[in-house]
């Protein structure tokens, strides 16, 4: 295979990629039908609700802290996830230790651990910095 036919190659598969990407985002951006049927083939009946949704709770709860708060909250989760990954990386890369390994092998382990360490660091950025029991709500 020449040159030419690798480049051709090679931008015929990311099109394809962006195409599919662009694709999914307008399907997933897209109005629901408002009246779906179930599995079991009866219709879904409304029903009132019962308390405050989960997002006007959420909501209230973020709107009640302030600016800096916040701030701190997100610079508490980055600096969590930094030293996550920090750790992990020197693990795997400056112990010693798989130093025998594939580099690229090594690169998707990093990655993994921060399926775990992203959501851990939103939860910790959301609930910092703690509220004292004084002034927590009954």
């Amino acid at each position: 295979m020449d040159r030419f036919s690798r480049l051709t190659l090679l931008i015929l598969l990311v099109a394809f990629a962006v195409w599919r990407l662009v694709r999914y985002m307008k399907m997933g951006m897209a109005r629901r039908p408002a009246g779906l049927v179930s599995g079991a083939g009866m219709l879904v009946q409304p029903t009132a609700p019962t308390s405050k949704p989960a997002t006007e709770t959420l909501a209230a709860d973020k709107s009640a802290r302030t600016r800096t708060a916040r701030l701190l909250g997100a610079l508490a989760g980055l600096g969590f996830w930094l030293l996550c990954n920090g750790f992990v990386i020197w693990a795997l890369f400056g112990s010693g230790l798989f130093q025998n390994a594939p580099p690229l092998i090594l690169m998707v382990i990093v990655v993994l651990p921060n399926f775990y360490l992203v959501p851990l660091a939103r939860r910790l950025a959301d609930r910092w910095p703690p509220v004292p029991a004084a002034q927590r709500s009954p």
